[in-house]
């Protein structure tokens, strides 16, 4: 699409700096932007950088310099330039219809404008809300309810009592509702624990590829709204995450675990089962959380603690070969300097 300086403004509540009638093309980053190009700038440096760019356009913070090139000055530099990729590159709208390969249980509900793509099967008694998307090979199991303007990416699998609000995402490869890993030991082996509870996802959720959440024992494992899930994700049974959460790639989190709302956790991050981690916690990446950790507390390490106490304790370990090696020198220096022992001959 083509759109001028001016216009581009308007859509992003910016105020416009130069030459309003500057056309535009796309969105990129500043070394690679040209004349048809919109960029941002949130630093002096990058304004510099930005300003001696060829982009047609650059969005900057309204306290940000003067310039010649034409600006668009916003509240959120960072923000706006989001805005803008999405004006460029909206999501591809799919419209309301159903693949003639599609496998639809009778009793099935469609909402007004859902697409179901090829291959897909929809067992019995699912509901598929307004617009909501659902693209080839997805399997969505009996009694699962979609609501509104979701969106599946293709081979995911929703098992029974599944429960989605409105505007989730979902991408390929993720398995939602597995059973949870609940077993006990007996005497002759091991007894498998029915996974009878269900998974609810919340409004404005986004799921990457290749996440399991497993269902709950009896109640319902809970992804609360706003939440981001990265890649390769485990989620486990009965776990309950909080509103506007973020989980980064290959983290697991263990059965029963709950965190409040605004929780970070970084990639690789393992919580073991039945720990709470409080409102607006972060745990930073590879981090072993064994314990509770209070609101607002930055954690890090293995086990998982305070990240200042994590950080000396750290550089302190990297200290400790040439602190060994000095204790070393200094030990033997002593032992040589010590007076030789006096000695006593029969006789003296």
């Amino acid at each position: 699409m083509t759109i001028t300086a001016r216009a581009l403004a308007d859509q992003l509540h910016g105020d416009i700096e130069g030459n309003g009638d500057v056309l535009l093309t796309n969105v990129a980053p500043i070394a690679r932007a040209g004349a048809t190009d919109v960029t941002f700038a949130e630093s002096e440096k990058s304004c510099a950088e930005a300003f001696a760019s060829a982009a047609g356009v650059v969005l900057v913070r309204r306290c940000a310099p003067t310039s010649t090139k034409t600006l668009i000055r916003v509240e959120n530099c960072r923000e706006a330039f989001a805005a803008a990729m999405t004006i460029f590159h909206a999501p591809k709208q799919y419209g309301a219809g159903i693949d003639a390969s599609a496998r639809i249980a009778p009793d099935v509900r469609l909402g007004k404008g859902a697409f179901i793509g090829p291959n897909v099967v929809l067992g019995a008694g699912v509901s598929v809300g307004d617009r909501t998307t659902i693209l080839a090979n997805c399997v969505i199991a009996e009694g699962v309810s979609l609501g509104d303007d979701c969106m599946l990416h293709p081979n995911i699998t929703l098992y029974s009592n599944v429960k989605f609000g409105h505007r989730v995402i979902v991408h390929s490869g993720t398995v939602i509702g597995a059973d949870g890993f609940g077993y006990a030991r007996h005497a002759s082996g091991i007894a498998k624990i029915p996974q009878i509870g269900g998974v609810v996802i919340e409004d404005d959720v986004e799921i990457g590829a290749n996440v399991s959440i497993d269902r709950a024992t009896m109640n319902a494992t809970i992804i609360g709204s706003g939440t981001k899930i990265d890649n390769q994700v485990q989620i486990a049974h009965n776990v309950v995450i909080g509103r506007n959460c973020l989980i980064a790639g290959m983290t697991g989190i263990g059965g029963s675990a709950r965190l409040g709302d605004c929780v970070t956790l970084a990639g690789g991050v393992s919580v073991v089962d039945h720990v709470e981690i409080g409102a607006n916690a972060v745990v930073g990446a590879v981090s072993l959380v064994t314990k509770n950790v209070p609101p607002g507390q930055v954690v890090w390490g293995s086990p998982a603690r305070r990240a200042h106490d994590a950080k000396r304790e750290s550089v302190a370990l990297r200290r400790l070969p040439g602190l060994l090696k000095t204790l070393r020198v200094r030990g033997l220096a002593d032992a040589n300097s010590q007076p030789e022992p006096e000695t006593h001959q029969n006789g003296d």
